[in-house]
């Protein structure tokens, strides 16, 4: 057992260190594009749409960039020895590393919508949350910070998005509030 589970749990971080570097490295490379817009969007406005658009949008893939890396540092920092039964599978949820870094880069993807149409907003220290549109640093971090606690940010987003819902049915569209 002392041997195995450093082996399984360095083969988890490799594999998903892979898919994590894989997804920041693509969404990296989108962020760069649309510095370059309008020109790599050229006659291709119909599949990829405004070149604008795009443009205005880019922190979403430093977002995602940023997500990746802390995703995969979540899992380095946790777990540090595996029980039997983690053997076959190191992540509680089963999730796979490919779908653990699908699920991380959707979930960041909403708070970052949630955030940029200021739905929600904070500060840390003082550094408004919705300051990640315009500074890419900002963007990165945040998106490292999602990817860190993906767990928590999940059940927080469900527990809120019950929480809505709940109040919608109470109120309606056709209720008084």
């Amino acid at each position: 057992m002392r041997r195995v589970a450093p082996a399984v749990k360095n083969r988890h971080m490799a594999s998903l260190g892979v898919w994590c570097l894989a997804a920041a490295l693509l969404a990296l490379a989108a962020h760069n594009l649309t510095l370059l817009a309008p020109a790599p969007f050229a006659g291709f406005s119909a599949f990829f749409g405004d070149a604008a658009f795009w443009a205005q949008k880019r922190a979403f893939f430093l977002l995602i960039a940023g997500s990746s890396v802390g995703a995969w540092a979540s899992f380095a920092m946790r777990n540090e020895t595996l029980s039997f039964t983690q053997l076959a599978s190191p992540q509680a949820d089963m999730l796979r590393p490919f779908m653990r870094v699908a699920f991380v880069t959707a979930l960041t993807s909403l708070i970052g919508l949630i955030l940029w149409t200021g739905f929600l907003t904070f500060s840390i220290g003082g550094v408004q949350a919705a300051a990640f549109r315009s500074n890419g640093s900002i963007a990165l971090l945040l998106g490292a910070l999602c990817g860190l606690s993906e767990r928590a940010l999940s059940t927080a987003l469900v527990n809120q998005s019950n929480a809505f819902a709940r109040n919608f049915e109470a109120t309606g569209p056709d209720k008084p509030a």
